[in-house]
């Protein structure tokens, strides 16, 4: 099954990065947001003993982001790290992109959302959108990058 096809259900945010040739995809349900982004925060904590958490909003957290992002990519298919892309593409979109409250609106009013990340194949350049959970219906049309074929998407 596609996943440019795959609703996504009430109660749920996908966060889908490409990150260079590769798509990451992770579900998370939206009353968990911000308990499962201080989880990344400590997982980035305990593995660079960077306190990401205080660095929210600022260059030097979406550095640390990118950085942790790049190293796990390269690991292409450890299903240990697979949310670990997506965690730090919702991360940057939030923090850096300032989307917070696209995401909380969304949320609020449509039970979930769709948070679009891509990046170059070094993680440098990031781009994110929050969208609506109806835009997944669209799949290829609503993304603003080429889609991958599945045998590439790591869930």
């Amino acid at each position: 099954m596609s996943f440019h096809a795959d609703p996504i259900p009430p109660g749920i945010v996908r966060v889908t990065v490409c990150f260079g040739q590769r798509l990451y995809i992770a579900d998370i349900e939206a009353d968990r947001v911000d308990e499962l982004l201080d989880a990344f925060e400590r997982h980035v904590h305990l593995y660079s003993h960077v306190d990401l958490a205080a660095l929210r909003g600022t260059l030097r957290g979406s550095e640390v982001t990118s950085s942790v992002a790049a190293r796990v990519a390269a690991m292409h298919d450890d299903p240990t790290m697979a949310e670990v892309v997506p965690m730090a593409g919702l991360w940057k979109a939030i923090y850096h992109g300032e989307l917070r409250d696209d995401l909380e609106f969304l949320i609020r009013e449509d039970a979930g959302a769709w948070c679009l990340c891509g990046t170059d194949p070094n993680g440098i350049e990031w781009t994110y959108a929050i969208e609506p959970r109806g835009m997944a219906q669209y799949g290829e049309a609503a993304m603003p990058w080429v889609c991958r074929a599945q045998d590439e998407t790591v869930h």
